[in-house]
């Protein structure tokens, strides 16, 4: 049986692959961390993940988000902050086509209309 709970925080005794008295329980428990909590996001009180999530802050910002949050955690701090950056780049570049497009649409001519009714 596979049950995973996916409130925050995910309580270890929720996870279960197999019963607690089954063999592979404590290797299951003990390395199910770093797929559902790794060290290098949880060393704070709020996980980037929950973080990212209610602020609905999509792919690329909450890539930012992610890689700022494990920067002195995981590998290279400078890579992690290079990440972010690039991250943040191609939102801005989003960001700049999108407010472009609503700007063509708002200065527009307007069209001359269609209709054929008589004067």
């Amino acid at each position: 049986m596979v049950r995973i709970h996916l409130g925050s925080p995910i309580d270890d005794t929720t996870k279960r692959i197999n019963e607690p008295g089954g063999s592979d329980w404590n290797h299951v428990t003990r390395n199910s961390d770093i797929i559902n909590r790794p060290a290098h996001y949880t060393h704070g009180e709020v996980e980037p993940i929950s973080a990212i999530e209610s602020w609905d802050l999509g792919f690329h910002l909450g890539n930012v988000v992610k890689y700022i949050a494990r920067a002195d955690h995981k590998g290279s701090r400078l890579d992690d902050l290079r990440k972010a950056a690039w991250y943040l780049e191609r939102e801005i570049e989003r960001e700049k086509i999108e407010i472009g497009l609503r700007d063509l649409v708002k200065n527009a001519p307007a069209q001359p209309s269609t209709d054929k009714a008589a004067p």
